[in-house]
């Protein structure tokens, strides 16, 4: 999903979020904006675990332009849409997030230990696409590891 992609890595803050004009509806955050000159409307939903939904409403028909969100739509115009979404979403991304390190919290804990106790931020020394988020702490003399963040199944 493109919501998943733009904000991978990243925690909203809330004093953030409500400066910039998200609404506080129960315990999730919503945002709504027109998008291409008043053209689609979207509707931007945030729970507060950091899950975001994001529709993108077509306002000639009222409905929600699936073909944003399908690889099989590419023509020029599915095209302009999906680029202003992901404007829009990279503008919010960078006006009330932070960046993290890792997708997960306790990863994070982790991390901010380690740099704690011994001042050594992880590298992330993969090319390959599955292992580029996972990362390696080594010494600072022999530059050999100590501890290694990644995923198991």
């Amino acid at each position: 999903m493109i919501e998943d992609e733009i904000f991978r890595k990243r925690r909203f803050v809330p004093s953030k979020m409500e400066s910039f004009g998200f609404q506080k509806t129960g315990d999730q955050y919503c945002y709504e904006t027109d998008l291409m000159n008043g053209e689609f409307h979207v509707i931007l939903s945030v729970s507060k675990e950091g899950n975001v939904k994001g529709e993108v409403i077509d306002k000639m028909n009222d409905e929600e332009y699936v073909q944003l969100r399908s690889e099989h739509f590419n023509g020029a115009y599915v095209n302009t849409v999906r680029d202003s979404y992901r404007q829009l979403l990279g503008h919010i991304r960078e006006a009330v997030c932070r960046e993290v390190l890792f997708a997960s919290e306790q990863a994070n804990r982790i991390t901010e230990m380690i740099l704690n106790q011994y001042d050594v931020k992880p590298d992330f020394p993969w090319e390959t696409a599955q292992y580029q988020s996972y990362g390696t702490f080594r010494h600072a003399d022999t530059r050999k590891w100590f501890a290694l963040i990644m995923n198991v199944k």
